[in-house]
């Protein structure tokens, strides 16, 4: 008899725990996420509204921004060509087209291009000397460009048309609108009985071309880019100097010195941080290792 009790303890024992086993199992599986793509239905129950397609997609290419991460995904889109030495391209804000300028001897003139397409659709003549540095204002209506013929001329592209052309004491070699587009910056060489203070930068209003404030630096303007709030200029180069002026008032705030001359310079677009384009070697004044 007491046999008989023991077994049927045991018995209900097993069988409770393998309950439990089925109950706990049953849990696990209906707690397991279900990855499953999403419905017609769940898409159209969705707080997103997704409008009709109207167009078709552009034929274009997607402008995407380049990281360092991109290089390797590049190629070249377009390959078309101008006479002797490319000085300087600039792209109007829509990206439609872009302006070069090239030229030692001869050809000063402005070429524009078609993008997507290669073509020339234009060119802007008036220049008689090279012309080093072109840029388009930020809305992207004047076109201007800076030479060794001492001048800067303003230009209505889209109709071909001069509007202004600024007398300078020397040659100028950059240019740079303001962010805003209130505001042309150029520089290049300023008059020449002081030899060890020979350059400037000289600003000018765009409404009246008249002359505002003038940044004097050293032997010339190989680089020169406005901060993104417009609030600094930097300028400078030639001198192995980069100065960093404040627009308001013309003040220099800092001088970033280098071992050799700067090319070029190029501000972040939070606009904390400068970045320079230089030499760091160089052997019979010829350079061997450029550096950033």
């Amino acid at each position: 008899m007491n046999q008989r009790k023991w077994l049927r303890l045991i018995l209900v024992f097993v069988l409770t725990s393998l309950l439990l086993d089925a109950c706990s199992f049953s849990v696990q599986v209906m707690s397991t996420p279900v990855s499953s793509p999403p419905t017609v239905t769940s898409i159209a129950s969705s707080s997103t509204s997704i409008p009709p397609t109207t167009d078709l997609a552009s034929p274009t290419p997607t402008l995407i921004n380049i990281s360092i991460d991109m290089v390797g995904w590049l190629e070249i889109f377009k390959n078309f060509g101008q006479g002797e030495i490319l000085r300087s391209v600039a792209f109007t804000p829509d990206n439609a087209v872009v302006a070069s300028v090239a030229g030692n001897t001869e050809d000063f003139a402005i070429h524009l291009w078609d993008v997507m397409s290669g073509e020339a659709i234009g060119t802007l003549s008036g220049h008689t000397g090279i012309v080093w540095d072109i840029a388009f204002s930020p809305d992207g209506q004047l076109l201007a460009s800076v030479s060794s013929d001492q001048t800067v001329k303003i230009w209505d592209w889209d109709n071909g048309e001069l509007l202004k052309s600024l007398e300078l004491p020397g040659e100028v070699i950059r240019l740079s609108f303001s962010p805003a587009g209130e505001i042309l910056a150029v520089g290049g060489v300023d008059e020449s009985q002081n030899q060890l203070r020979n350059a400037a930068v000289w600003t000018f209003s765009v409404d009246t071309w008249e002359p505002l404030i003038k940044f004097p630096e050293y032997w010339n303007i190989g680089a020169m880019v406005y901060s993104p709030d417009g609030s600094m200029l930097v300028g400078g180069g030639t001198s192995r100097n980069v100065q960093v002026w404040r627009t308001s008032d013309g003040v220099s705030l800092f001088t970033l010195n280098h071992a050799h001359q700067v090319g070029d310079a190029a501000v972040s677009p939070d606009g904390s941080t400068v970045a320079t384009a230089t030499c760091e070697t160089a052997a019979n004044i010829e350079c061997t290792e450029g550096s950033v």
